[in-house]
């Protein structure tokens, strides 16, 4: 193993893309992500494993007892093993999110370091440094999981961490879900939408960082637009004279019209 390989696989984005996902309320997968992280395992693809495998073992055991008692306690489980097969493209997704974040953060940091005329092409080639001052991009990646990272390995540690999936979506398929036929095959960042009848379907994937990026930018803004959307629908059509309308007030605002009433 090179000291390059070392370098790279300690700032996997596996483990922070999965813990991204177990914040995610929205998420159809977020118990799935809860399930990993309190999973052991010698590496992430390992507690992914591990946390399939429960669910397997779990399911296994309902159906004894469901044939024992007549209930159907297992085709009635929310978080089926098949799950994880799909996990894994949201896995990649949220990957790549991160990848975002980091690369971000680092460009930032070499903006208020020395300026807007870093030549991160130059740095994404081989260049060594992006800056003079680290503390900012330090501290920030280091909250995030990704301790060591750099700016010239971010694409090549996504393909690292992409890689790693596919090989796991195949074992999981060969050695436990060879029942299911064909599966859809990963791609590094993936956009599904619905058509008019409410059935899904992918819109667009990339197979690489820079194929990504523009597509997240698309996304981005589009989640943009639409909060912004809600927000503006919501002020013009609230009752703000509702005496109701206080439970949306937060504790420091009450505190203070109620001093102002006294």
């Amino acid at each position: 193993m090179t000291n390059s390989t070392v370098e790279l696989a300690t700032a996997s984005f596996i483990l922070p893309a999965i813990e991204r996902m177990s914040l995610k309320l929205e998420s159809g997968y977020m118990p799935c992500a809860k399930l990993v992280l309190a999973t052991d395992g010698m590496a992430p693809a390992n507690q992914i494993w591990k946390a399939m495998m429960t669910r397997v073992n779990t399911r296994r055991k309902l159906q004894v007892i469901d044939k024992a008692a007549n209930t159907k306690e297992a085709s009635e489980m929310v978080m089926k093993p098949e799950m994880f097969l799909s996990f894994l493209q949201s896995v990649s997704n949220s990957m790549c999110w991160v990848a975002r974040s980091a690369k971000r953060t680092l460009e930032e940091q070499a903006a208020n370091d020395i300026g807007d005329n870093v030549d991160f092409t130059a740095i994404a080639n081989g260049a060594n440094e992006i800056g003079t001052g680290v503390d900012y991009a330090e501290q920030r990646l280091e909250d995030m999981g990704l301790d060591g990272l750099s700016y010239a390995h971010i694409s090549e540690q996504l393909d690292e961490d992409f890689r790693t999936l596919m090989v796991l979506q195949s074992m999981m398929y060969t050695k436990v879900f060879s029942y299911l036929g064909d599966v859809e095959d990963l791609a590094l960042f993936q956009i599904r939408s619905q058509d008019e009848d409410g059935n899904w379907f992918v819109e667009a994937t990339a197979m690489d960082f820079d194929e990504a990026q523009p597509l997240m930018d698309r996304v981005a803004e589009e989640a943009a637009e639409r909060s912004e959307a809600e927000d503006t629908e919501f002020g013009e059509n609230f009752d703000f004279s509702n005496p109701d309308a206080m439970s949306h007030v937060s504790k420091s605002s009450a505190k203070s019209l109620a001093a102002q009433a006294a």
